[in-house]
């Protein structure tokens, strides 16, 4: 069940953060205007800020969930490279991951190798239907 969940994440995380550059892009420019006013600039901080956490908290469950995901990667490189001010990097995100699927395994499940080939795919079925 965590991989939907990761891939329904990700794909939120993807709008997010598009959202947040395209903000911060327009951020930048109130700030080269030749007036500011002081409390229009609070108000987009705070707006920002939130925005910014919400990325993070967000960035944080992914890596929880899967932490060796290429996407997820490549984005929070964006990220890092781009808006965030702690000089964080990748490898003290996996590093600090709790890597959630693995602690849901079973001691036996967690002996079996499975050899991932690059043409591999997962399919999610269920049997529910609509009448229960």
């Amino acid at each position: 069940m965590s991989m939907i969940v990761f891939d329904e994440l990700i794909d939120s995380f993807r709008k997010l953060l598009r959202n947040y550059l395209h903000q911060m892009g327009v951020f930048f420019d109130f700030l080269c205007s030749n007036f500011i006013d002081l409390m229009e600039l609070e108000k987009r901080s705070v707006l920002l800020s939130k925005e910014n956490k919400k990325i993070l908290e967000m960035q944080t469950k992914l890596f929880d969930l899967n932490p060796r995901d290429k996407q997820l990667s490549f984005l929070s490189n964006i990220y890092l490279t781009l808006l965030d001010f702690d000089d964080r990097k990748i490898s003290d995100l996996i590093k600090k991951s709790k890597r959630l699927p693995y602690r849901m395994l079973l001691d036996s499940e967690l002996k079996i190798k499975i050899p991932f080939v690059k043409d591999s795919c997962v399919i999610y079925a269920s049997f529910n239907t609509i009448d229960g």
